[in-house]
Parts: structure tokens; sequence; C-alpha cells
């Protein structure tokens, strides 16, 4: 979210307050105590049953740093969207992602179905990258490869050689979590028995269950093949197999596994499939080995990996199998790195020829990944209309003193079927050459009669450039 005041701000209201070296200390004490939890965990196999309670005052107290700590600095221009599209056809916009601040700062730029997106806390669509979109961060990559999606898109998601691993940050979801993907398994796995055992079990995991030591957590993972799918917990002496659910999973599939009270719950194709049993733990930890795990690995293909801080409803699941995450647009620019006083225009392409006649609202997450990466949303309004693009009779176009480009026009006062009509806005759009309307860029908008297109002192005195004007 947006801070609605900036870290030097409130810094200087604590010091003014006379509170700022208490404030400080109190600070550096949590700091001591996130550190000692965090060599409390490394230490796995001297942690009793309090490390649950440990691992819960770790995250509290690091909610108070985010409070001083963590500030939006990109900015998103415009802050919504309003996007009209001829039925049938599809159409682009453009945002501007800047940096005005003195550090440069990763950025990734996506969406989510709405349903489940505010208990999202990890997103890989495997787009030509291995990035989690709500972090910018990756991991520890080894024998991955880019192949064509469900949907035959190419480089959207990762081939599992059976001697892949991928290991990505640790989510920090334990008890009441969810976890979904899309996967396409391309070998048989060995099937267990559903029930407790000590015994370890040697299958192909595609999320490896971490060891949780002589302590009472586990680690939760997830074994997938064209026979079947299993959920096992691990902990010393301990692998379960919680649900075990044989049938032919050949082809891509969606699959989502609820974790709550206690014992999971298996989905697939957004149906409800059954329940397992309960773990014997107190603690259960989702764990973040993807693909390959020291009991066996995975082979096939896996798409679109989805983490949340809860179990999902019906309703949350059936929205993330009818998702797809490139149908309706297409976003370049989707994530990189801002230098201080950078930015960058994305282009948001509408690709959805198929929407029928009406208004559609969507959520664009604009993640600026720090050490605390910070969330911006961006609303698109997205209107499908059977009007062609609206546009001045007349445009003329002069060159001022400074060296800019002034664009003026007539009013538009009639929309496509004569009928009365005064636009809320004009979008004005740019070429270097008067070819396909796909090179026109836009560069502004206006609620006036004219626009202002600044001169790049860095291009060519003779430099030709060719505008579009629409209204909307």
């Amino acid at each position: 979210m947006t801070s609605t005041i900036s870290r030097k701000k409130l810094l200087k209201i604590i010091e003014n307050q006379h509170l700022f070296s208490s404030i400080l200390a109190l600070k550096a004490c949590l700091d001591k105590v996130v550190s000692r939890a965090s060599a409390i965990r490394k230490q796995r196999e001297n942690i009793d049953v309090k490390h649950g309670r440990h691992l819960r005052l770790s995250i509290l107290f690091l909610a108070i740093p985010l409070l001083l700590g963590g500030e939006t600095e990109l900015i998103l221009n415009p802050a919504n969207l309003n996007l009209g599209v001829l039925s049938g056809q599809t159409g682009r916009t453009f945002v501007e992602i800047d940096n005005p601040g003195t550090e440069a700062h990763s950025y990734s730029l996506f969406r989510v179905p709405e349903e489940s997106r505010s208990v999202q806390t990890a997103y890989y669509p495997f787009d030509g990258h291995f990035d989690d979109m709500f972090t910018c961060r990756n991991g520890t990559i080894s024998n991955l490869s880019f192949v064509d999606d469900r949907n035959f898109w190419a480089d959207s998601a990762v081939n599992c050689s059976g001697n892949s691993h991928y290991a990505c940050r640790d989510f920090e979801v334990e008890n009441n979590f969810a976890v979904s993907f899309w996967a396409k398994p391309e070998v048989a796995q060995t099937m267990y028995a559903e029930g407790y055992s000590n015994a370890p079990a040697y299958t192909n995991y595609l999320i490896g269950p971490e060891w949780g030591g002589v302590s009472n957590w586990a680690g939760f993972g997830i074994a997938l093949g064209t026979n079947g799918i299993m959920l096992i917990e691990h902990g010393h002496a301990y692998m379960p197999r919680l649900l075990c659910y044989s049938a032919n999973l050949s082809g891509w599939h969606h699959f989502t596994i609820n974790f709550e009270s206690h014992s999971p719950k298996l989905y697939i194709d957004g149906a409800f499939i059954r329940s397992g049993i309960p773990s014997q733990r107190s603690y259960t930890r989702l764990s973040h080995d993807i693909g390959g795990y020291v009991y066996g690995s995975y082979t096939g293909k896996l798409d679109e990996l989805c983490v949340f801080i809860s179990a999902l409803d019906q309703s949350q699941i059936s929205a993330l199998f009818s998702f797809d995450g490139q149908q309706r647009y297409r976003i370049s620019d989707q994530l990189g790195i801002l230098n201080a006083g950078a930015g960058v225009n994305s282009q948001i392409k509408m690709i959805d020829t198929s929407l029928a006649l009406g208004v559609y609202t969507d959520t664009f997450i604009l993640c600026q990944g720090d050490s605390i990466p910070e969330l911006q949303l961006l609303p698109v309004n997205l209107t499908i209309t059977d009007q062609g693009p609206l546009a001045p009779q007349s445009v003329s176009i002069s060159r001022l003193q400074s060296g800019d480009y002034l664009i003026q026009w007539v009013p538009v006062t009639q929309d496509t079927y004569g009928m009365a009509f005064t636009p809320s806005r004009y979008r004005i759009y740019r070429s270097d050459s008067p070819g396909s309307l796909e090179d026109f860029v836009e560069i502004g908008q206006s609620t006036d009669l004219q626009y202002v297109d600044a001169r790049d002192p860095m291009e060519p005195e003779n430099q030709i450039r060719f505008y579009l004007v629409r209204a909307e």
C-alpha cells in the first residue's frame, strides 16, 4: 500500500516529541530478537515445541520496523487507466513508472485474480523469468528451462527434467495456507498408502517437504506423477502421507491444496476431490524447494505457482482455475530495475477479442521490490464498445520558440452515431513514421484542446513527428 506519510517526516515528528532515541533503542532490540529467532530456526535439531511461538513473535516484531522503514518511491502515471476498445478488436495503452528517489528499485507490474488478491503472498508466472512478482525476487535455480504453457504461449512455463531444483524464498506460511499451480506431469511416481509413517518416501517431489528436525513442526510438500498426487509432511523419524490420490493426471491440470485445521484438502481443476488425515505436528510449514528434493524429483511442466496466507474458499479456487494471466492483457516491460531518477513506459495491450459489450474492471499490482516490498494498486476500467474511436475533424501542429511542439484541435461534439457527445479527455499518441497504428505510442492526455510535446534535446533538429489525437 502507498504510504500516507514518508519515513523522513515520521522520524521528524518523533524527534520533535523527544521519542526518537527511544524508538531507535526499541528497533535495535527488535533487530536482535529477529536475528536470534533466525539463528534458532537454523538449529532445527535443538528446537522444541516453543519454536512455533518464537516464529510468531519474530513475525510480530518485524511488523514494527515495517512502519519505520519501507517507503513507496515508485510513482504510477496515470494512477488509474481507462481503456476503450472496439468490440472484436485489440487495444493498448501505456502507464509510466517513475523513480524520483535517490536509490535504484526493482519493480514488477502484474495481475492476479481479484477474488484472492488480498490473501496472496507469492506468484511465479514463469513468463520467461523466475521472479516472484510479489517480491521481485528469485532464488537458486538448477536445470530449469522455459517451454510453452497450456495455451501454447512460448516460454510461459518451466520444464522440470527430473534433475531440476529451484530453492526460492521462504514463504513464511504455516498451519493455515494454500498453494495452487498448473502442472503437466510426464512420468509415473511411486504411490504410497495414505497414513502415518516414520520411513522415507522416495517419489517425485514437485515441492520437497522441508525436514522439521526433532521439534514439533514439519515441512509440507507435494509429490506429483501421471498416476497420482500425494501431500507429505517431513520431520525427524516422521514422514506421513497426509493425502494420497491415485488417478490419471496426464496432461495439464490445475491443482489447489488448502491446509487448515491441521489437515489438507485437494482440489483439481477447480473441483473438490477429498480431504486428508490430520497432521501429528503442532506446526506445519509450506516448504520452498521446487522441482527436486533429496528423496526424489518431479518430471514435467509447471506454471502459475501461487501461495496464499490462508486457505481459500470454493469461489476463489474456481476463479484461480479460470484465470489466465495472459488471456486478457499482455504487459511489456513487466519487471526490471529503475535507477534513481529514471522511468519506464510499460505497454498494457488488451488482446481478448471475445469480450462482450460492457465495462470491465481489473486491477494491476505494482511491486517495489526492496528488503520490504511495497505494493500499489493500478485500477483499470476497460470499456468494450461498438462505437469507433472518436477523433477531431481538424488538428494543427506548430513549433514553439522553445523547440517544443504544440498540438491543437477542434472539439469533438458528436459520437459515431451522430449523437451529442462531450469527451472526458483526449489521448495523444506519437510516432516517427506514419505507418501502422501499432507504431503510435501514447505520450499524454489532455482535458483541454491542446497539448505540448516537449522536444528531446538529444534528437536531431529536423526530426519529423506524427501525431494522433483520440477523444473518449
